[in-house]
């Protein structure tokens, strides 16, 4: 029994130590009063155009994963703010298809929702994994890009990173 004990115990520890290894350091964006930790290693840029600073980690193959945060203002409710961009995205890209969508929720608490869904860009299958928030009547989009066949090695990280997501005042 003490050794069942002991074993659980240190396989809790070494998963919060290792879910601790695949996000870097807090990243704050505070004209846009939120703050996250993005996954470890991935570089910041600014891209012209976006509000937020984009995340993009190391090239594999012929694409770079990348992250990126929007937001905007909607008076409607998050489910129905989920649903309307699932049906943007299929607007403009003919053969996206939502795999998941389901109830997210941050470390800190802040209930969201998660969407992943599969599209072609370009010639490749892209997969975005995205991650929606509310905060009143501003809704944030928080979206990981990685090729569809590559996923599997990303979906941990994302959701490490999106699950410290948080509002700061």
């Amino acid at each position: 029994m003490k050794k069942a004990s002991f074993f659980l115990i240190f396989l809790i520890i070494f998963s919060v130590i290792s879910l601790g290894a695949q996000v870097g350091s807090r990243h704050t964006e505070r004209n846009g009063n939120f703050s996250f930790s993005p996954p470890a290693n991935w570089t910041a840029m600014t891209m012209p155009g976006l509000s937020y600073s984009v995340f993009m980690g190391p090239v594999i193959g012929s694409f770079q994963p990348n992250m990126n945060i929007v937001d905007e203002h909607y008076d409607g409710s998050l489910p129905e703010y989920v649903e309307l961009s699932i049906l943007s995205l299929r607007a403009i890209f003919s053969d996206a298809s939502t795999l998941q969508n389901e109830v997210f929720r941050t470390s800190s608490g802040i209930s969201g929702f998660k969407t992943v869904t599969v599209y072609t860009m370009s010639g490749m299958q892209l997969c975005a994994v995205q991650y929606y928030f509310s905060n009143g009547s501003r809704k944030y989009v928080m979206t990981y890009t990685a090729m569809n066949n590559r996923i599997g090695d990303f979906q941990n990280i994302f959701d490490a990173s999106a699950r410290t997501f948080q509002f700061i005042r």
